[in-house]
């Protein structure tokens, strides 16, 4: 075993990832924690392959990244993704309470996922009370992805415009591969059906492939089931699931 290269590997993923999407880091993560069972590395795995849709795998990296690191809350973060994706809303709801009021008080991330539980879980006061809260904070890139979902909440078709195009939020999402989903729900609830498509596309083509969630579980995405713009990415999504490295 040796930790240094296992924390260099786990760096450089990081670097891969962000400049050609999630398969490219994931290739890392998985050097790294072969090498010394990284809990950092395992977080990445098991949320990397919940985003792409390979819930049994990821899974087994959720609860051994729990085991390393059980006091630390980011390694909660893949088990807790995990129920979210699956559509099982008031455990994850549960999870994050967990996560926001005693493992990372006051912690923007952990609140923001905790506001997204409430939102995809239907508790929409909930929601936007702490996507309020969070982009109050001046939390970096939670900050605009949180006043739009709120706005979006509300039915504010132009704050959410306004939130595009004032912040920098366009740009830091070009490189992930999670927010495109997000701006996408928040799109469609305000009847912007285009553009949530296009941000679709960039979602899967940094590594998105989770289907189950945005077909059957991601409730705000209903208006473009039936779809063919939709349904073709869901396909598309589908061969991505099956093509991922395990």
């Amino acid at each position: 075993e040796n930790p240094e290269l296992s924390l260099a590997l786990y760096a450089y993923g990081w670097v891969r990832y962000k400049r050609g999407g999630l398969k490219d880091g994931m290739k890392f993560f998985r050097r790294a924690a072969a090498i010394d069972r990284n809990s950092d590395a395992l977080v990445m795995l098991g949320f990397g392959l919940a985003e792409g849709g390979r819930m049994d795998v990821a899974r087994q990296y959720a609860v051994e990244a729990i085991a390393r690191d059980p006091l630390t809350w980011i390694s909660h973060l893949p088990r807790n993704a995990i129920s979210l994706f699956e559509g099982r809303f008031e455990e994850a709801i549960s999870l994050f309470q967990v996560d926001a009021n005693q493992l990372a008080p006051n912690e923007p991330l952990a609140l923001w996922w905790l506001a997204q539980a409430y939102a995809f879980g239907g508790q929409e006061d909930e929601a936007i009370e702490l996507f309020e809260h969070v982009d109050a904070l001046g939390a970096g890139v939670f900050s605009p992805l949180s006043l739009l979902f709120a706005s979006a909440l509300r039915n504010d078709r132009v704050r959410v415009v306004h939130v595009l195009e004032t912040s920098d939020l366009r740009n830091i999402a070009m490189t992930d591969e999670y927010y495109p989903t997000q701006i996408a729900a928040a799109l469609v609830r305000v009847g912007e059906k285009d553009e949530a498509i296009t941000w679709l596309e960039r979602a899967l083509s940094w590594g998105f492939s989770n289907h189950h969630w945005l077909s059957e579980h991601n409730r705000f995405l209903k208006p473009l089931r039936g779809d063919p713009r939709f349904e073709a990415l869901m396909e598309k999504a589908r061969e991505q699931e099956q093509a991922i490295e395990v």
